[in-house]
């Protein structure tokens, strides 16, 4: 009975098993599976286990370990198991680690040097200059006044002295003239001769002008004053008199209430001259709890979903741990400036920008991170350029930071500046060329959602979240021609347009960068005749599209040198090729 019992048993056992191993492939071979490892996002990065073809003590474990890795299922198991996973981080982040932090953390300081209470906003509101990504307002009137009679001419100018004391220059004694040279008389007359009594000369009566009622030579405007000539009637002399400048017909254009994700403002906007003002800027609110920082797969975890690159040393240029010495950005710099000069010899104007890393312009969503130095590496290295060189070199940290108070500029789940970043840069080329800039506010700008990002992937955690699309100058048209790269399998990688209809239709750039330049090609491309993008990685290989490119730059064209700042090292050998091949 008991052989029995453990022959049933045995056989049992070895159906279950045989069903375990089969039922996956029937249900392959039925239904199909839709979510694989790599539709899912999760793809594995190793070496999937062998088919176990010679016997050894361990087959059995290297045979369970094939099967494991070759399941039909697999991708839906990793991808429930990652689901589960990252449920479970985000509530933990979110709802627990928020409230055992207010339990046992005190004081602790922000990510940007604050401790402002939880929720509350800093009570300085910042000063913000919206010119800077707007240009300048609208200039004074230009024109000359009329002006009336004779302008007082000086008829001597006099010397300044500085300490010597001249001698007095005599005046000079007139000499008689004969008709008036008369000799001493010495005769006595009886009676003397008496003069004629002359009636006094009266004071001619001052002349009083009666003005008339005048007339506006330009009327008065809310950008500059106006100007009235009155003339008198009887003489006909005139003169002229300002009236004041009209009040701006301000109207609220966009408005916004500050909380965690946005800045409180009032934009206004004159319907007549088109002035801007911002009024009532208030700081978002930041959320000061102690956050440890997490990491998955290159990303680190912020606040309200804000996910942030953990590679390319990029902790390193938020804390401030890796500033150049002076003698590095010396170094730097007579590297840039031998590039500009070369660039000068043919015409070409050179600019050399640095996009910052997302977490310099994001700081309030960052993990709670000890900061050595409020001044990052580029910070630093923009000031000493600035004080020590003609180079147009660009950080446009200030420029991001404003017009962040209105728009996103970089995603908020991927490593890279959105076209409202992208926008923000290529303006900030075209001031420091001198060239013609549109307005940001002037932009269809219109909110969208986006889903995910690079840092999703890498991290396995999405979520949507808003984003922002406008366009640029969509009436132009350019035709575009795409070359095989040595960066990426993408046959976007290397691009060249041509913009007949161009703003500057007469001149070329060459852009050199990395991805962050893709926000800025649809903007460039259309405000030259022929432009050129692409990695900075083709000098290394001499592409020939780029090598031509740049050596086809002459006067009035344009060389942009770029990169995102945890790159910034790579700027100096790519400047280095360029020399050699403008040279």
């Amino acid at each position: 009975m008991k052989n029995r019992f453990l022959n049933v048993f045995s056989v049992l056992i070895i159906v279950l098993a045989f069903a375990v191993i089969v039922t996956p492939w029937i249900i392959q071979a039925a239904a199909g599976d839709k979510a694989s490892s790599e539709d899912d996002g999760h793809v594995e990065k190793r070496t999937l286990s062998e088919y176990p073809a010679d016997y050894s003590n361990d087959w059995f474990s290297r045979l369970e370990s094939y099967y494991s890795d070759h399941s039909p299922i697999r991708g839906r198991l990793i991808a429930l198991e990652s689901g589960v996973s990252l449920k479970y981080n985000s509530f933990y982040r979110t709802k627990i680690n928020p409230m055992l932090t207010k339990i046992v953390v005190r004081n602790t300081e922000s990510p940007s040097g604050a401790t402002p209470a939880e929720g509350e906003a800093p009570t300085e509101a910042p000063t913000i200059d919206i010119n800077i990504i707007i240009g300048l307002n609208t200039p004074e009137p230009t024109e000359t006044p009329c002006v009336t009679g004779t302008p007082y001419t000086p008829t001597e100018s006099i010397a300044p002295t500085y300490g010597v004391t001249a001698e007095p220059t005599p005046e000079p004694t007139p000499e008689l003239t004969p008709e008036l040279t008369r000799e001493p008389t010495h005769e006595l007359t009886s009676e003397p001769t008496r003069e004629p009594t002359k009636e006094p000369t009266p004071e001619p009566t001052p002349h009083v002008h009666i003005y008339d009622s005048g007339k506006v030579r330009f009327g008065a405007s809310c950008t500059h004053e106006g100007e009235k000539v009155y003339t008198c009637t009887v003489c006909g002399e005139t003169k002229t008199e300002k009236t004041p400048k009209i009040e701006h017909n301000f109207v609220v254009k966009m408005q916004s209430t500050a909380d965690y994700d946005n800045y409180g403002y009032t934009l206004k906007k004159c319907s007549v001259c088109g002035t801007y003002s911002l009024e009532d800027v208030v700081a978002k609110k930041v959320d000061t709890l102690y956050l440890a920082p997490e990491y998955q797969g290159g990303a680190i975890f912020g606040r309200r979903d804000w996910l942030f690159y953990s590679g390319n040393n990029s902790e390193g240029y938020y804390r401030g741990t890796n500033l150049l010495s002076d003698a590095e950005m010396e170094a730097w710099k007579n590297t840039f400036e031998q590039l500009d000069r070369v660039c000068k010899a043919k015409g070409i104007d050179l600019v050399v920008l640095v996009a910052p890393n997302k977490e310099q312009m994001y700081p309030e969503y960052m993990p709670s991170y000890q900061i050595v130095s409020q001044t990052k590496r580029q910070d630093a290295m923009l000031e000493y350029m600035s004080a020590n060189s003609t180079v147009r070199y660009l950080y446009p940290k200030s420029e991001l930071s404003t017009t962040k108070i209105f728009y996103d500029v970089f995603y908020k789940q991927d490593t890279h500046w959105n076209a409202m970043g992208g926008f923000t840069g290529v303006m900030a080329v075209y001031r420091a060329l001198g060239l013609q800039t549109t307005n940001v506010f002037e932009l269809n700008v219109k909110q969208t959602s986006r889903t995910g990002g690079d840092l999703s992937n890498f991290s396995g955690y999405t979520t949507t979240y808003r984003e922002w699309s406008f366009s640029y100058k969509e009436s132009v048209t350019s035709t575009v021609e795409y070359f095989e790269n040595h960066v990426t399998s993408s046959n976007t990688e290397l691009s060249q347009f041509t913009t007949p209809e161009a703003t500057y239709k007469d001149k070329k750039v060459v852009v050199m960068g990395d991805s962050f330049r893709h926000a800025m090609t649809g903007i460039m491309s259309k405000d030259f005749g022929k432009s050129t993008f692409a990695h900075r990685k083709e000098l290394n290989y001499d592409t020939p599209v780029v090598v031509d490119a740049i050596r086809e730059l002459g006067e009035g064209d344009v060389l942009v040198l770029t990169c995102v700042e945890r790159l910034d090292e790579d700027l100096i050998p790519a400047a280095e090729k360029l020399i050699s091949l403008l040279g």
